[in-house]
């Protein structure tokens, strides 16, 4: 199991892969074997879409996520719904965000990556 978690701050109008930037090391953006991955995000305010793709496979269409966070607190499972999906050995993570409002807001995420036994 591989797990990934980050707190950041988007600028409005930008837009932000937390798997694409610079120094990242997570080697786990490629999926080393065939896996469950969960992705849980929020937000500290409205404005935040968020789009997801495993492979050629878009997982979420653009499409806002939970606001009313606290920054650098991460999502918990008792209050927020996973996005879950099963990808294949290579398919790359693409989490995309994408801030639509006029000021900056915090985006706290984490990826979790299960291997499946026996798929």
């Amino acid at each position: 199991m591989a797990f990934f978690t980050a707190s950041t701050s988007i600028a409005a109008g930008s837009s932000f892969n937390p798997l694409e930037v610079t120094g990242n090391t997570w080697k786990y953006n490629r999926l080393p074997y065939d896996a469950t991955v969960e992705i849980m995000h929020n937000a500290t305010a409205t404005g935040i879409v968020a789009t997801i793709t495993s492979g050629s496979d878009e997982i979420m269409q653009e499409a806002p996520i939970s606001a009313g966070a606290t920054a650098a607190v991460l999502p918990a499972r008792l209050s927020t719904e996973p996005v879950t999906f099963t990808g294949r050995a290579g398919d790359v993570i693409q989490p995309r965000y994408r801030n639509t409002s006029g000021g900056a807001i915090t985006l706290n995420f984490t990826i979790e990556i299960t291997r499946r036994v026996g798929a």
